[in-house]
């Protein structure tokens, strides 16, 4: 049976050695591809009409979701390949501007916001949306199910979609977006790679007591929800206080921080605010504010460690990767 040629873009898309084949050798990565003959061909010549055809030509659905970043200028090449050429596509909580790309891409793109009514529990919606996407999929589409930000960073429905077609038997992938950590990294000009990163959401942070260490950067995703239970709004100054509390242990007040909210729209780039710590409790942020604690400086090495890797005290700091 010939591979169908979704997958075989997914896999080309997300697989970093089968990629680099294929732009050596085209030919050969074709002949090797398990692609039928018509499939093979449309890619040879670049003929689009074939290459749709070949994609709707195929029996078994699968589901590919995609973040959209905050904004036009976080989209990637890979997701808009998979709008275009996607079956199926739908999308949530996009805004009019990004709803409005999706459906120019793909004019059937399908909104499932009504799915996400005021007061329903979570669960109940995305319970919804997984069976949507399941229903498309078992119909032989491939579908594309499009979501804010990075669908892999607390977008419970996007994963939950995702778990559920991939135990039903299907093919189920998500595509790197750009995320909130990618954004302040750039914004504080942080390597994360030099004093590593601790990353948890925040009431998760505070009632699970979680350990980390203050001379890496920690990351705390939906602060300004901190201890509300996914309810905005509800308790949210007792949150950012307790907050507040938790991480004065290990920081001196004038310690800066990094704030980002993103717009509800997501036309609007997004907004990073520096203050010091000791201004949290009194800040007011959005449930989804994204708030990073930069590292204090870094302990002195451990020198029996570094004797045993052989390694001179101070080595190091100033070598290129």
């Amino acid at each position: 049976m010939d591979v169908p040629l979704a997958d075989w873009m997914i896999g080309l898309a997300t697989d970093p050695r089968r990629r680099a084949d294929f732009e050596r050798d085209p030919d050969a990565a074709l002949a090797s591809s398990g692609l039928g003959r018509a499939a093979r061909l449309a890619l040879r010549q670049g003929d689009a009409g074939g290459i749709r055809a070949a994609l709707r030509a195929r029996r078994a659905g699968a589901l590919t979701v995609v973040g959209t970043g905050f904004g036009h200028a976080h989209l990637t090449p890979q997701t808009v390949q998979a709008v275009s050429g996607a079956d199926r596509v739908v999308f949530r909580a996009l805004g009019p501007v990004l709803a409005g790309w999706v459906r120019g891409l793909n004019p059937g793109a399908e909104s499932l916001d009504g799915l996400f009514e005021s007061g329903r529990p979570l669960a109940a919606c995305c319970e919804a949306l997984a069976g949507r996407l399941l229903e498309l999929v078992r119909q032989g589409a491939a579908v594309c199910a499009v979501f804010p930000g990075h669908p892999a960073f607390l977008d419970y429905p996007a994963c939950d979609a995702v778990r559920r077609v991939r135990e039903a038997g299907f093919t189920a992938v998500i595509l790197p977006a750009i995320s909130p950590e990618d954004l302040l990294y750039a914004e504080a000009g942080l390597d994360p790679g030099r004093a590593g990163c601790s990353t948890f959401e925040a009431t998760d942070f505070l009632v699970h007591r979680r350990r980390f260490d203050p001379t890496s950067a920690l990351v705390l995703l939906q602060a300004g929800a901190a201890g509300t239970l996914g309810r905005p709004g509800v308790g949210a100054e007792a949150g950012l206080a307790e907050l507040g509390r938790v991480l004065g242990a290990h920081y001196e007040p004038h310690h800066e921080v990094l704030v980002l909210e993103t717009a509800p729209d997501l036309a609007t780039p997004p907004a990073v605010r520096r203050f010091p710590l000791a201004e949290l409790s009194g800040t007011r942020l959005s449930p989804l504010a994204v708030l990073l604690v930069p590292p204090l400086p870094p302990r002195p090495p451990d020198p029996g460690m570094m004797r045993r890797l052989g390694l001179a005290l101070g080595a190091g700091k100033e070598a290129a990767p």
